[in-house]
């Protein structure tokens, strides 16, 4: 009888399991809000910016015969630390299994181990970030401008993050504050007769500065405490995170959110037998730290 761990052992089921969580965490809110930056080791220092350790662009000038600037770290910045996670996902296993049954089995485990994985990712970078900043309110009357708003919001981040380099704007919507944006007069009126006068995401950024990415969060969590009735909201509802961000973020760069993976041992795939024998338990570990790198670049909106 054909056994799970010969087929996770294949080459080609390997990276099946691993290209399946890589890929479902690349396309989630918690890659686009805060992005993977591979490290060498466990823990190690990043950079953090604050108000007494702003980002700085350095004078790489060198004098003849002087030395040059070297790029470090110092008491201000963070330790980051990839704790380890992991999940589990048994599989039954029945003797007349053939080897093809057995590993079309273990591409779903490896499937839906990615999914849980990446919506558990979701809901801690969006708490964390929430968390990390505070709310300020816009009141969407007759009289609001929504897009010099969000252009001033913008403005603000580019400012006071260092913005330049490779980093740019993003908008990260709860569903509730895209529903009540999109359907405002200030942004349907700016909208050309040859845009049909339907905000979307890629109509939206055209209006504000700097042409933000935007993404709009979906996720529903229940709030309600263990055996109470259920309440279920929007994760960030009326909220919407303007921010800075970097497609290749690295450990100094003065983007929002980063999240510090150890490299080479992301989402790596195994099998191990169950306790009573009867299954095989398809697994997936990895190691990781979401951190708020610099709480100057972002600005958390609550739409009223």
């Amino acid at each position: 009888m054909a056994r799970l761990s010969d087929i996770a052992a294949s080459a080609t089921i390997r990276n099946y399991a691993q290209g399946a969580a890589q890929n479902m965490v690349q396309k989630t809110i918690g890659n686009f809000l805060a992005p993977g930056v591979d490290v060498p080791t466990m823990t190690g220092k990043y950079k953090i910016y604050t108000e007494k350790s702003r980002y700085r662009i350095p004078d790489v000038r060198r004098a003849l015969g002087g030395r040059a600037v070297q790029i470090g770290w110092d008491a201000n910045d963070g330790t980051f630390n990839c704790t380890p996670r992991a999940l589990d996902c048994p599989v039954d296993i029945y003797e007349a299994m053939s080897g093809e049954t057995l590993e079309n089995a273990y591409k779903e485990a490896a499937d839906l181990v990615a999914e849980v994985s990446a919506l558990s990712h979701e809901n801690e970078v969006i708490t964390k970030a929430v968390d990390s900043l505070t709310s300020t309110d816009i009141t969407l009357g007759d009289s609001t401008n929504l897009i010099s708003d969000f252009d001033d919001a913008i403005l603000d981040i580019m400012k006071a993050s260092g913005f330049g380099g490779s980093l740019c704007v993003r908008m990260l919507w709860g569903a509730t504050a895209w529903k009540k944006a999109k359907n405002h007069k200030s942004v349907i009126d700016r909208l050309s007769d040859t845009q049909l006068k339907v905000p979307s995401f890629e109509t939206f950024k055209n209006l504000l500065i700097g042409e933000p990415e935007s993404r709009c969060t979906y996720a529903v969590k229940d709030t309600a405490p263990e055996g109470k009735a259920k309440a279920l909201d929007f994760i960030l509802g009326s909220k919407v995170l303007v921010f800075v961000a970097n497609d290749s973020p690295t450990r100094r760069d003065p983007s929002f959110m980063k999240t510090f993976r150890l490299a080479g041992e992301w989402m790596k795939s195994g099998t191990y037998q169950s306790d009573d024998g009867r299954s095989e338990v398809a697994k997936m570990d990895w190691s990781q730290d979401v951190q708020v790198v610099n709480g100057a670049a972002a600005k958390l909106i609550t739409l009223k």
